[in-house]
């Protein structure tokens, strides 16, 4: 924002001038949620630092801005089934065929944040016990996950590979030969919702696809709640929202007289 002598200057003397333009800066570049978060840390810090009084008029004008709800769109299954039998159709030594093929299912059976899914290591999936360890987690704890029957056969393919290629990490990126990135995963889900012209498609999707079907199967919220890490059960509550049709066929077949 500021060449150094400037920004010297002006966090001297004019702490004014700074935290306005640094919310100005985030209002442009950052969500809602974190734009109020971050006005409210600049503020205290500033006042703080300079044993000011809250008289910050040109600062203190920024209400907070308005913040959506969180949208926890989900994927249709016969759309997940055209994007499964895709995705496992690829070639698995072209473009990164084998890594695409993982990150699609890791995302789909098992939930994980993207994060999650890019730090994955080798030596923390256990075939024996169905077991996968997330060590580099949202809290920083690390948990374990379940291998899904149909996860597998992709996944046994990726630690071969990884392991004759003598890397720690589950993904990898061939084409650069690199650790995959969260970009990188991003791009190929992108290039999906366009390949099945799809409104949206993100690979957060995929986590809400794997908590309302637990959800819609039966599953004890409770579980759920562990199975997808969430601190707070209000959290996994969002999930319970039930499609129109199962609606009407859950009140068909159970409303008895």
């Amino acid at each position: 924002m500021y060449k150094a002598s400037v920004f010297s200057y002006l966090i001297i003397h004019k702490p004014q001038d700074m935290a306005l333009d640094y919310i100005i800066w985030n209002k442009e570049n950052v969500s809602a949620s974190t734009v109020n978060k971050r006005i409210v840390i600049v503020l205290k810090s500033i006042i703080t630092h300079y044993n000011l009084d809250s008289n910050f008029s040109k600062v203190m004008q920024f209400k907070k801005m308005k913040e959506l709800g969180l949208s926890y769109g989900t994927i249709e299954n016969n759309i997940l089934r055209k994007i499964l039998k895709y995705t496992l159709s690829l070639p698995d030594n072209k473009r990164n065929g084998l890594m695409k093929k993982t990150a699609v299912v890791l995302l789909t059976y098992t939930g994980v944040r993207m994060n999650e899914l890019i730090n994955i290591e080798v030596k923390n999936i256990d075939f024996e016990k169905r077991e996968l360890l997330l060590t580099t987690t949202k809290n920083g704890k690390a948990r374990k996950t379940y291998i899904h029957d149909d996860a597998i056969s992709i996944l046994k393919k990726a630690v071969d590979d990884a392991i004759g290629k003598r890397r720690k990490l589950l993904l990898w990126n061939n084409t650069f030969n690199k650790p995959m990135t969260q970009k990188a995963v991003t791009y190929f889900i992108e290039s999906l919702k366009i390949k099945f012209n799809l409104d949206k498609l993100h690979p957060h999707m995929f986590r809400h696809y794997f908590g309302t079907t637990l959800l819609d199967n039966g599953v004890n919220i409770k579980v759920v709640q562990e199975l997808m890490d969430h601190k707070n059960l209000s959290t996994t509550q969002k999930y319970l929202h039930v499609n129109d049709r199962k609606k009407k066929e859950l009140y068909l077949n159970n409303f008895k007289i």
